[in-house]
């Protein structure tokens, strides 16, 4: 049975990479997340592209005295 099957009321299925932007319904792609923080991540983060997500990190989020980076692999 594939992962996406499975069902938990206290849990959400979350693409790691957006399905707005090619990411597919596949085991490396979902994760399965607490239904209050995929709301809340989406709440602040909409489904931007990571580079976006951490400049919002950085402005609102983090220590000044940091910087949150990404890169792509």
């Amino acid at each position: 049975m594939s992962r996406r099957k499975k069902r938990n009321k206290l849990n959400d299925w979350h693409h790691r990479r957006c399905s707005s932007r090619g990411g597919k319904n596949t085991d490396e792609n979902l994760i399965q997340v607490n239904k209050g923080k995929h709301e809340s991540w989406h709440h602040n983060f909409k489904n931007f592209h990571p580079e976006i997500i951490c400049l919002i990190i950085n402005k609102v989020w983090l220590d000044p005295d940091f910087y949150f980076t990404c890169h792509k692999k």
